[in-house]
């Protein structure tokens, strides 16, 4: 009977002790379900950054495009001024000679 009694102290200390093992792991994933919902917050929050990096991005190529069209547009109009300033000397040098 002793061998029994002794059993069921050890079996009831057995269990204590799963019990306070058991506490240590729910802290523990409680703690682990933390992290990772503060992980998936700075993701979140990551791709929220990327995106509006993105618009950002788009709308620089999109003023670099017109930027370069204006750039490009006032240079052929200087080019054509140029050619037609120099047609109008050439001609006024041209009749002014005849007369």
């Amino acid at each position: 009977m002793a061998d029994g009694l002794t059993i069921m102290q050890r079996a009831s200390q057995n269990l204590g002790d799963i019990e306070n093992m058991d506490k240590e792991i729910i802290k523990d994933l409680n703690s682990d379900t933390q992290k990772l919902q503060d992980i998936s917050k700075k993701v979140q929050d990551a791709e929220q950054y990327y995106d509006r990096s993105n618009t950002v991005i788009r709308n620089m190529m999109t003023r670099v495009f017109t930027n370069k069209l204006v750039l490009y547009s006032i240079i052929i109009l200087l080019g054509l001024l140029i050619i037609f300033l120099l047609y109008i000397k050439i001609k006024y040098k041209i009749l002014g000679e005849k007369k």
